[in-house]
C-alpha cells in the first residue's frame, strides 16, 4: 500500500527529503496519511487538502509517495479530531530512507468547508433550490459509483 507525507514548497525542505530520506520530528514521529477523497454534506476533500488547511497551515504543499516497506515500526492512528482521521497515522521512526520516497507532487490547497457557517437570510429562489438539489444529485451518484466499484472489485476477487 502506498502512504503520503506533504510538507511546505520550500526547495530546502524537498531536497533534503530527495537526498536524507523523511525525519522525525522532535518527538520522534513521521506523519503520513492515505490521500482519499472525502465526501460531507455535498462537499469533497483529499485528505491531503484536509491536513493542509486545518493541521499544518499550507497554501501551497508538496506530497511525497512512500512505500510502506520504508516502515520500519507500527503505524499509530493519528487521533485528530476531524473527517478522515481514520486515515492518517504517524509512525515512531527516526527516518524513513530516502529509496522508500517518490516525488508525488506540488499542489495549491483546495480545502472547501464541510458546513455553511452563514445562516441562510431568506429562502432558495427556484432556480437556487434546483441547483441544490442537482449537486446532491450528483454527490449521491458518485457516492453510489463508489459503491458499485467497490463491490465489483470484491466481486472479482471472489471469482479468481
Amino acid at each position: 500500500m502506498k502512504y503520503y507525507h506533504i510538507t511546505n514548497t520550500e526547495k530546502k525542505t524537498i531536497e533534503s527529503i530527495l537526498k536524507n530520506g523523511i525525519q522525525c520530528n522532535s518527538e520522534g514521529e513521521i506523519f503520513v496519511f492515505e490521500n482519499r477523497i472525502i465526501g460531507v454534506n455535498n462537499v469533497i476533500n483529499t485528505i491531503a487538502d484536509i491536513i493542509a488547511e486545518n493541521q499544518i497551515f499550507l497554501n501551497e504543499y508538496v506530497m511525497f509517495e512512500i512505500d510502506e516497506k520504508g516502515f520500519n515500526e507500527e503505524l499509530i492512528n493519528d487521533n485528530v479530531a476531524e473527517f478522515g482521521s481514520n486515515l492518517q497515522w504517524y509512525i515512531k521512526q527516526a527516518v524513513i530512507d530516502k529509496k522508500h520516497i517518490q516525488f508525488y507532487g506540488k499542489f495549491k490547497t483546495n480545502y472547501k468547508p464541510w458546513y455553511n457557517t452563514k445562516k441562510r437570510q431568506r429562502p432558495l429562489t427556484e432556480e437556487e433550490d434546483i441547483v441544490e438539489n442537482l449537486e446532491n444529485a450528483i454527490f449521491e451518484s458518485l457516492e453510489n459509483q463508489r459503491e458499485l466499484e467497490k463491490l465489483n472489485k470484491e466481486n472479482n476477487n471472489h471469482q479468481k
